[in-house]
């Protein structure tokens, strides 16, 4: 398959079959104490036909980000 890379560059890569094995959320608490997740889930993996300057294979990942956000039921409950 082809995939343009964003220097415009076109390069065959291989779709590789993958598992998630784990999907971390990373968590904020605002000084409100509103709670906001966060994670990257990963939606496709190519391999790219060329290796880097150090001779280390090239991988391209889609992926997209996961927000998740808990408001305290009781605003001075945060504080």
């Amino acid at each position: 398959m082809k995939i343009q890379l964003a220097t415009g560059e076109t390069v065959e890569g291989e779709r590789l079959p993958f598992e998630s094995v784990k999907e971390p959320w990373t968590e904020c608490r605002l000084e409100d104490g509103t709670i906001i997740k966060l994670k990257l889930v990963v939606s496709d993996v190519m391999r790219l036909d060329q290796d880097n300057v150090g001779g280390e294979p090239q991988y391209v990942v889609k992926s997209s980000n996961v927000m998740s956000v808990e408001t305290p039921e009781d605003p001075d409950e945060a504080h």
